[in-house]
């Protein structure tokens, strides 16, 4: 991930807090995998492939769990 990419996530997890948001961030791991894996991004190589979106989903599942478990308590 660029410098500016990191950046640019930084400036969008702060304003989603600010606003009553949760963050779920990906991790390191997923992020070199996206960096030596074609198969993770669709034919614009900016946008995640299928494969890419469910690496995505995997990783923030037990994210998105914990906010819900949160939420309904």
């Amino acid at each position: 991930m660029s410098q500016a990419s990191k950046a640019y996530a930084r400036a969008q997890a702060d304003a989603a807090v600010r606003a009553g948001a949760r963050v779920a961030h990906v991790d390191d791991e997923v992020l070199a995998r996206f960096a030596t894996d074609a198969g993770l991004f669709s034919a614009d190589r900016f946008h995640p492939s299928p494969a890419g979106y469910a690496l995505f989903a995997t990783t923030i599942d037990p994210h998105l769990r914990a906010a819900a478990a949160t939420r309904a308590a």
